[in-house]
């Protein structure tokens, strides 16, 4: 959606409990040497020293006590809550998961739903209600602000298909006009349009090109963690507007393989893209794409 919240600008929350473990263990050996001073003892404990045994134990467990607590907390907030915490947090807007929906599309949902709040006419209303209609099929929605010149009170609504639908095109076109009847949800005087983006109509690519490598490791290390960065990227990437250039596959199979790596140095010398071998720049109604079939990377010892 245009205006949805991005959780990862969020600051992380702090309920006021967070401590180290050294941190709790300091304050209450202190507290400890402090109530023995009142009692008029002086006296310095080892490690081995039951006392300081006990002290360790109760530490530890204030320490898990605290992670507890926060933990706790941030189960209350759309941005860290799983499973059924966060399935009550969507219970406030009627929100339910549907069948294999995973928590990050619920989450999702759950974000636009005060959108829902209002009929369609809003830009927000139209892309979630959107979403709504088929959320085990909609990725993302986009309405543009003004409609074309000559097109007044026409709405074009584009769905971007997730690549994991089994429904056609044409079925889901249906489905999101149908959530978007002009008897219960829209304006009456708005005609909308329902454009659906899939893995087939988007502007699809291919990544080609060679690795090159020191001599010493062998290429078959490399090759299959570069094939899952380049299909990871290939899946990230595939949304609405969203901008693929040569730098910045380059740029995923690097940092991939450095951190599959174990060496603090990259094995990587270079990466020669052939494709893509220009910038891929979607509209706001378009997404790119890349088919697995549609890799192709070699890797050369130099």
């Amino acid at each position: 959606m245009s205006n949805t919240l991005n959780l990862a600008q969020v600051p992380a929350p702090d309920f006021g409990v967070i401590k180290t473990y050294d941190e709790i263990y300091q304050e209450c050996l202190d507290t400890f040497y402090e109530k023995l001073k009142e009692q008029g003892v002086t006296v310095t404990l080892t490690n081995s020293d039951p006392a300081i045994i006990s002290i360790q134990n109760a530490s530890y467990r204030e320490y898990i006590r605290r992670q507890d607590i926060q933990r706790a907390g941030e189960q209350n907030l759309i941005a860290y809550a799983n499973q059924t915490n966060l399935y009550n947090l969507g219970a406030f807007y009627g929100l339910t998961p549907e069948a294999g929906e995973d928590d990050e599309t619920f989450r999702q949902r759950v974000l636009a739903a005060p959108a829902l709040l209002s009929v369609a006419g809003p830009i927000d209303a139209y892309e979630a209600l959107t979403i709504q209609a088929a959320p085990l099929d909609v990725q993302s929605a986009y309405v543009p602000t003004m409609p074309p010149e000559g097109q007044e009170g026409t709405v074009t609504v584009t769905a971007l298909k997730k690549l994991t639908s089994t429904v056609s095109d044409a079925d889901l076109k249906n489905t999101i006009l149908t959530a978007l009847s002009k008897e219960k949800v829209r304006p009456n005087n708005d005609q909308v349009v329902v454009n659906v983006v899939s893995k087939e109509t988007a502007l699809n690519y291919s990544i080609k090109g060679t690795i090159f490598i020191p001599s010493g490791p062998s290429a078959s290390t490399i090759l299959e963690p570069a094939y899952a960065a380049s299909k990871l990227f290939a899946r990230n990437n595939y949304r609405l507007g969203g901008e693929v250039t040569p730098s910045a596959v380059s740029g995923a199979i690097y940092a991939y393989i450095a951190k599959q790596s174990d060496s603090e140095q990259s094995p990587i010398i270079d990466i020669e893209l052939e494709e893509p071998a220009n910038k891929i720049i979607p509209t706001a109604t378009q997404a790119a794409y890349c088919a697995d079939d549609q890799i192709n990377l070699t890797v050369k010892n130099v």
